[in-house]
């Protein structure tokens, strides 16, 4: 499968859809039970050694009034939070692309980079199909063993995923439930924090004192605009083109802002796995109207599964499927540890501990640093960490980067695997195993870049976004272009 598509047709058509829609707000009225993440306290259990269990070490679960993208968390010097979701739509200067950029390698390569990782090209396993489709106003992703359907995830606010289920039993829901029902936390989603811009708030902690934009929105609920959604059904594909703009927090927007525009890739690959390419155009940003350099920037996969369904967290498994590095949520399960991914075998996995047969998922990061391409050549930079955190109906499975002197224009492009399974068994070790190795390091494309034609154009097209309103909506079925 190809990024060699042509992005125009998709484009004119959506940005037609896009003005003609209206946009709308969603309001969080309602609580549930799976209130707040508290910061916790340090974690017994060393992810550096690998040689930590689930027997010692005190809980570290807490029940607090924040919100798990709000909870305060170390990440190497810096003090940061982890997602975000509220805010009006405000007006946002397109990010301008170079001529040098969109214009080069139009003739052939070398290119900086390969456009196309090998992962998005994987063939579905024998025996397993799947289905990305519309049901009602929704876009879902299905898959199905030998005929018999296992999971399905439906793509929400901003192209974050909303829903991750267990068919086969019952369609029992996998994500974290929502900390106030809102549709823009307990999501699978990126969020950017810049601890080097901030703003002092009266009645915020000082982590929330940072630029913090989320991919589904805001933490009152404000939706991330969304553009157009691209569906290719018998590929089981899904893109979505959003503009995230909004602050986290309401009080920050007045002081701060920054409108992203993202390209967010869904693709179902060999044993019903889900990959997960996420494309951002980083925009200029500004404090009190004047320019803010993103001098140090943390960019986190937020992936919060759902507690009690899972209970520990895994970094290595026997051939047998046997956890044999692993943590237990309320015992030893580590808050922000910054795990330089290197050190592990770049995936991390929920289970129950006390029911190995019942379903887990798997994240995979990868094992690889962050390149910023010169000159056609990958020079490491910054870092690339996995960490975790617990909240009483939750475990945060949290893969970032750690990044400096992101300039505006810049692409930054990361990989991610699901790997939803029917249980801990033979066999699962194997494909994590095999798999985790061959995931892209996350890159970082300077303006002026050689990229292939597809690229350029896609990265065109993302120039274009923020200028444009956009659909505030987690139903992403009308916005389906033709």
């Amino acid at each position: 499968m190809s990024l060699e598509t042509s992005w125009k047709t998709r484009r004119v058509a959506a940005l037609l859809l896009g003005g003609a829609l209206a946009c709308g707000d969603a309001g969080a009225d309602a609580t549930t039970d799976g209130a707040s993440a508290g910061p916790g306290s340090a974690a017994t259990g060393d992810l550096s050694t690998g040689g930590a269990s689930t027997t010692s070490g005190e809980a570290t679960s807490s029940t607090g009034g924040a919100s798990a993208s709000g909870t305060e968390a170390s990440t190497g010097g810096s003090t940061t939070s982890t997602t975000g979701s509220a805010g009006e739509t405000t007006e946002a200067t397109a990010v301008e692309t170079t001529a040098e950029t969109t214009e080069a390698a139009t003739t052939g390569g070398p290119y900086d980079f390969d456009d196309v990782a090998p992962l998005e090209d994987s063939p579905l396993d024998p025996g397993w199909s799947c289905a990305a489709f519309i049901s009602g106003d929704d876009v879902w992703l299905r898959t199905a063993q030998d005929g018999q359907e296992r999971f399905d995830a439906r793509v929400g606010a901003g192209g974050a995923i909303a829903e991750l289920r267990d068919i086969a039993g019952g369609y029992a829901p996998l994500l974290s439930p929502s900390f106030n029902d809102e549709a823009t936390d307990r999501v699978i989603q990126w969020t950017w924090w810049a601890p080097s811009v901030t703003h002092p708030v009266d009645g915020l902690p000082e982590f929330e004192w940072r630029f913090n934009v989320t991919q589904g929105g805001t933490f009152d609920d404000l939706l991330a605009p969304i553009h157009w959604v691209t569906l290719d059904a018998a590929g089981c594909r899904v893109e979505v083109y959003a503009s995230p703009r909004d602050q986290w927090k309401t009080e920050q927007q007045p002081h701060m802002q920054g409108t992203f525009a993202a390209r967010t890739l869904y693709q179902v690959i060999g044993p019903g796995l889900i990959a997960i390419r996420r494309t951002l155009l980083v925009p200029p940003a500004t404090l009190e109207g004047a320019p803010a350099p993103f001098a140090a920037v943390y960019l986190e996969g937020w992936t919060p599964m759902r507690r009690p369904t899972f209970d520990a967290l895994a970094l290595g498994l026997a051939p047998d499927g046997a956890p044999t590095w692993w943590y237990k949520a309320g015992q030893n399960l580590p808050t922000y540890p910054q795990i330089d991914v290197s050190t592990t075998s770049g995936f991390a996995l929920v289970f129950n501990s006390v029911a190995p047969s019942d379903p887990v998922v798997g994240v995979l990061f990868g094992t690889r640093a962050p390149c910023r391409y010169v000159a056609g050549e990958c020079v490491e930079t910054g870092g690339h960490v996995l960490n975790s955190m617990e909240w009483n109906n939750g475990i945060g499975v949290l893969p970032g980067l750690h990044l400096t002197d992101v300039e505006t224009g810049v692409v930054v492009e990361t990989y991610m695997v699901l790997a939803p399974s029917r249980a801990l068994m033979s066999g699962l070790p194997d494909q994590l195993y095999a798999l985790a190795p061959t995931i892209p390091a996350p890159r970082l494309l300077e303006p002026g870049a050689a990229l292939s034609p597809a690229l350029a154009e896609l990265v065109e097209t993302l120039a274009e976004l923020p200028a444009q309103q956009g659909t505030r909506t987690e139903h992403l079925g009308p916005l389906v272009s033709p």
